[in-house]
């Protein structure tokens, strides 16, 4: 069985950017993942090429960052990029692509190669809301746009996305993650067929689509 973490819940900017746009559902996920040791369970394996994404997705990076080098940008990628945000109920953790400043003007770019999705955007609001605390030293005097790339696609997101009602709803949410309560569970096929908790640590996990009773006479 899962043992608790020690110290703070620790969430990652990745497990609450679906929750935030409700393109998924079951808080609990994120709840469970913020409170328990990663060591002490296993995951359910998935099918996902991990590698194929990793080089396409570092290809992509690099050539994003040639290109904002090029507009004279200073550009820190992906390990220089990590930060810890400690607050009173939890840690928040992430790991921008890139982080590009040129002057006062500071940019967040996130690669993706798959579909555009609303959660793409939230997480580089995430990123531009939690930076420059996590770096007040480095960053204190940067204003920070977004930028979602989409191979040539390019999605910005203005300062001002970020604003007091975005914060106050990534509080909460936060807050339920981190609580001693558990957070609300939704199993269903379409939840549990992404997520990688196992039926050990969630009986109510969902394996398969259940089929829809015939009706007839509507």
């Amino acid at each position: 069985m899962a043992e608790k973490r020690a110290g703070l819940p620790y969430v990652w900017v990745t497990w609450l950017t679906k929750l935030l746009t409700g393109e998924a559902s079951c808080e609990w996920a994120g709840w469970f993942q913020a409170r328990h040791d990663r060591k002490t369970w296993t995951a359910v394996p998935d099918d996902f090429d991990a590698t194929t994404w990793q080089i396409e997705h570092t290809a992509a990076r690099n050539k994003y960052q040639e290109l904002l080098e090029g507009n004279g940008y200073d550009v820190s990628t992906e390990s220089q990029n990590s930060f810890h945000l400690k607050g009173r109920t939890a840690t928040v953790g992430g790991k921008p692509d890139l982080i590009a400043v040129k002057g006062n003007r500071g940019l967040i770019v996130d690669i993706k190669t798959g579909q555009p999705r609303t959660s793409d955007h939230v997480q580089v609001m995430l990123y531009m809301y939690a930076v420059p605390k996590a770096f007040p030293g480095k960053y204190r005097d940067i204003t920070f746009e977004g930028r979602v790339v989409y191979g040539e696609r390019e999605v910005p997101v203005p300062s001002s996305a970020v604003d007091g009602k975005f914060i106050e709803r990534f509080a909460e949410l936060i807050r339920r993650l981190a609580s001693n309560k558990p957070a609300r569970r939704v199993p269903s096929f379409g939840e549990c067929g992404f997520c990688r908790i196992p039926e050990s640590e969630c009986p109510e996990r969902v394996e398969e689509e259940t089929s829809a009773a015939a009706v007839d006479d509507f």
